[in-house]
């Protein structure tokens, strides 16, 4: 197994063009990752060839803006529903879906997730592929312990996709200390040679790899889980841990694919000719800044003693003759060329990067009813995108989130209807639900232009079932099921009003008749 594994590391490895073209994007939009075909040293200095961050900051905003929209920690950003219709409209049902929602929804505010899933948004508006690691949190084996991620940057990630297209296999090289090792793995597992090393040089890094990949025995042993999971020492490739996952713990989101590649294009790619020309223009004018700014000297031929120093304080011998013939040689640059061009440029990465369409909020925080205006705009500027980042992002982050809880009993008790079967569910992501808000507009829209009519003719309101209305836009607006009052509620308020209306009318009744007699009675004694 650990040859096979190895010889296809190998293969992941060979990626074209691809990792060249990473590199540069990272050199001008991502500086502080800049290190996939270059490799550097500690602590150094990643912005020499910067003379511009027009891209860095159109990035961050595309990443903010994309966070904010599509997972929120303001806003409850997916729902949960059970794929049996008929499951699905029980009450109990509907109530513990909503509650699970919920529950989710709070184990994933109370993780690392915002600023991890930021780095995500990050590298795909860069180099179009993010990674992310869904674990739980350790300690307890029976208690829920809390969920914990980790982003990963694709210059130590190799992936493979199923027959599918989506991704089912990681490959991940990192580095540890002999030290990290034991500790994650114990001393017995280290191979020989690491173990020499813990005594000497426990701080030494060493290289390690990390592989998921569908298993084809299945079962619930950790070596028979769907998914295997080993890790090596690269040098040495001693394997030192076999176990497995339920579900595939990554998240590999990709910006945009084309047919037959397996990584993707972003906004990144489109930019960089802009990017780079804008950078080059920059450090041209930063030149005839420095010329205009300390010029260099005309001077006749021996009129100066010795060597001409122009540091401050300096003293230089200059014939007397000569002193009104030494002079500065100024550039002459045009400035107003180069801003126009430099300022054409920086439209045109930020209006890539849709910096101008996107602008953010100017609160702390956006309401849910700004990041459902936002999510519209967003989806008619990139909705393929945004489908894209529903499907290989955002539900299997979600699928993972809830069968780890499920299996820790976090989720609450489960309805008895529901109890000795299996439990499939769907989750409701932004895109669908902005795309149900049409259904919202064409329902209000409608009612809308029956209320003038009514006013002529009131019997035209009776086309409209007013409870039909309730229940479907409550359910497009995601209302939690535990706001809203069963058939059964309904029928109960309902018929009690009914009795209490007829109980008054026949009081109203008895009132009028016994008022009536008393005149009949008045009447005859006159």
């Amino acid at each position: 197994n650990s040859m096979n594994h190895f010889k296809r590391l190998s293969n992941l490895k060979n990626r074209g063009n691809w990792e060249e073209r990473w590199q540069r994007i990272a050199d001008y939009i991502l500086p502080r990752k800049s290190e996939v075909t270059t490799k550097r040293a500690k602590g150094e200095s990643r912005v020499v060839k910067l003379f511009d961050s027009t891209a860095i900051h159109a990035n961050e905003l595309l990443g903010a803006s994309l966070q904010g929209t599509l997972t929120p920690s303001s806003a409850l950003w997916f729902g949960l529903q059970v794929e049996d219709p008929e499951l699905r409209e029980n009450q109990e049902v509907k109530e513990w879906s909503g509650m699970v929602a919920e529950k989710m929804f709070a184990a994933i505010n109370n993780s690392n997730f915002r600023s991890e899933s930021h780095e995500n948004y990050l590298d795909m508006g860069s180099v179009g592929i993010a990674t992310l690691l869904c674990e739980e949190s350790s300690g307890s084996q029976d208690q829920f312990n809390g969920l914990m991620f980790k982003a990963y940057f694709i210059s130590n990630i190799y992936p493979a996709e199923n027959q599918d297209g989506m991704v089912d296999t990681v490959f991940r090289t990192f580095e540890w200390t002999a030290r990290q090792a034991e500790l994650k793995f114990g001393r017995d597992k280290l191979s020989e040679k690491l173990r020499d090393k813990i005594k000497d040089k426990p701080d030494e890094m060493h290289e390690f790899l990390h592989v998921v990949e569908p298993r084809e025995k299945k079962g619930k042993a950790k070596k028979n889980m769907p998914f295997a999971s080993y890790y090596y020492e690269v040098e040495t490739k001693h394997l030192l841990e076999e176990g497995g996952y339920q579900e595939f713990p990554y998240a590999v989101p990709r910006w945009s694919k084309a047919s037959g590649e397996k990584y993707a294009r972003s906004p990144g790619f489109t930019a960089i000719p802009d990017i780079r020309t804008l950078n080059r223009a920059i450090e041209l004018e930063l030149k005839a800044w420095a010329k205009d700014i300390d010029p260099p000297l005309g001077v006749p031929d021996e009129g100066v003693g010795g060597k001409l120093k122009l540091t401050p304080a300096a003293q230089n011998y200059i014939r007397a003759d000569l002193i009104d013939k030494i002079r500065p040689l100024l550039s002459n640059s045009r400035y107003d060329v180069t801003q126009l061009k430099v300022q054409d440029l920086r439209t045109s990465v930020r209006q890539i990067f849709m910096s101008d369409q996107l602008q953010m909020q100017q609160g702390p925080q956006m309401t849910a009813t700004e990041v459902q205006v936002r999510f519209e705009l967003m989806q008619r500027l990139i909705g393929p995108t945004l489908g894209r980042m529903e499907m290989e992002y955002l539900k299997p982050i979600l699928n993972r989130v809830f069968n780890i809880m499920l299996r820790k009993k976090a989720l609450g008790e489960i309805p008895e209807i529901l109890q000795g079967n299996e439990v499939n569910v769907k989750f409701v992501g932004p895109v669908a639900r902005a795309q149900r808000l049409n259904e919202i507009a064409a329902i209000e829209r409608w009612i809308g232009s029956l209320i003038p009519v009514s006013q002529v003719n009131p019997d035209i309101l009776d086309c409209v079932d007013f409870d039909m209305v309730a229940d479907e836009t409550a359910t497009l607006y995601g209302v939690p099921d535990r706001l809203r009052r069963s058939p059964e509620e309904k029928d109960a308020i309902r018929q009690q009003r009914a009795e209490q209306m007829a109980q008054q009318q026949a009081l109203q009744t008895a009132m009028e008749g016994t008022k009536a007699i008393k005149n009949i009675a008045d009447a005859e004694r006159e």
